[in-house]
């Protein structure tokens, strides 16, 4: 009888029990890391796209104020104006399509840029001599409970030397 238990090469119903329960207890945290690290990339995701609409959005308020500085723009309702040649023209967003900066030539709404992810854009200016026009942008990141603010500030006259 000693000789049967001692040449006996197989594995117990309890062993075979606790490999398998290891087994099922690994592969559920492969699946649960996996998963986490896709929503984690999905959020990233977001916000890389919403701030790339911000920075969009910058260059071409920059470049709009930039390029038109001498011509007197004024700041009312959030919107950036001048006038020339008796046209009005025109720089503000609006949240009406899904987000749209739009550049008005001749009164002629152009839509620029369609920036889904920016809530609003809002202008300040200050100073007379020196003019600063201040900006701000907010936007929403999926599945975020709350907005994120960006504010930049443009002095079209900086690096200009006189004489």
């Amino acid at each position: 009888m000693r000789n049967k238990l001692k040449s006996r090469k197989g594995a117990t119903l309890a062993e075979l029990v606790i490999v398998l329960a290891v087994v099922v207890i690994a592969a559920g945290m492969v699946v649960s890391f996996s998963s986490m690290m896709h929503g984690a990339q999905g959020i990233s995701n977001a916000r890389h796209e919403a701030l790339q609409d911000v920075r969009v959005a910058e260059a071409i308020i920059e470049s709009f104020i930039e390029n038109n500085a001498n011509k007197g723009i004024t700041v009312e309702n959030d919107k950036l104006s001048y006038t020339e040649d008796e046209n009005t023209y025109s720089a503000y967003f609006t949240n009406a399509n899904g987000g749209t900066l739009i550049i008005t030539s001749k009164d002629d709404n152009i839509p620029v840029m369609f920036l889904e992810t920016l809530d609003s854009i809002t202008f300040d200016k200050t100073g007379t001599n020196d003019t600063l026009y201040y900006c701000t942008i907010t936007y929403s990141v999926a599945d975020a409970p709350h907005s994120y603010t960006y504010t930049f500030c443009v002095n079209p006259y900086a690096g200009e030397g006189g004489t």
